[in-house]
């Protein structure tokens, strides 16, 4: 495997920012994908929260209520810790393009395992294809494996649908309309669109 070698600054003491430890970045990302599946947009996020959290060590750290995202801004590096910075950003963006195309190749993380994991869990925990649609696309995933995972699972609305009203609401049908809108409301709000859920008196 590669050795990731931070890249050196254009003239000592240029910026002053701690280097990207990127063979400690390297180890969080096996430790974050040992767990369970990451897609790259959310790895990314974690190990920049990771590199922010390592160069803060150098002083005392401080929260910024403003920016809760979780990426290097996070972190106020200069209200608090004098003499600590964040690492140079450029460094540490190349530095994790680098990692994440290593970890690509290498298959250790894949942006399609990741979807059809997600696909999986979302299904049998009863989400419809709205929140699974948003939440693949709120992962940077690609569209055209957006539209594969949902492909596979496209017969399965309606049965998925009329499933969770009844372990919601029992297997009665709804009585009348306004029982019956109670129930579309909360199918919505899991994800279920109206192609999906049962007319009333159907």
């Amino acid at each position: 495997m590669p050795i990731l070698e931070p890249r050196a600054p254009d003239s000592p003491g240029e910026s002053g920012a701690p280097a990207v430890d990127a063979a400690a970045l390297r180890n969080a990302a096996y430790r974050h994908l040992a767990r369970r599946e990451h897609s790259a947009w959310e790895l990314r996020r974690k190990l920049q929260t990771a590199a922010a959290v390592s160069a803060a060590g150098r002083g005392k750290r401080k929260r910024n209520p403003g920016n809760p995202g979780g990426n290097c801004s996070n972190y106020n590096w200069s209200a608090s810790a004098p003499g600590a910075k964040a690492p140079h950003p450029a460094e540490l963006s190349e530095t994790l393009d680098r990692l994440l195309a290593e970890l690509a190749a290498a298959g250790a993380q894949s942006d399609q395992r990741f979807a059809e994991h997600l696909g999986r869990w979302r299904f049998q925990s009863g989400r419809g294809p709205a929140k699974l649609r948003h939440e693949l696309a709120e992962h940077r995933i690609a569209p055209e494996l957006i539209e594969q995972v949902m492909a596979e699972y496209q017969p399965q609305w309606r049965d998925a649908a009329a499933r969770v009203r009844r372990r919601k609401f029992g297997d009665a049908p709804p009585p009348d309309y306004k029982t019956w809108a109670k129930q579309a409301r909360f199918l919505q709000q899991r994800g279920f669109t109206a192609e999906y859920i049962e007319p009333f008196g159907g």
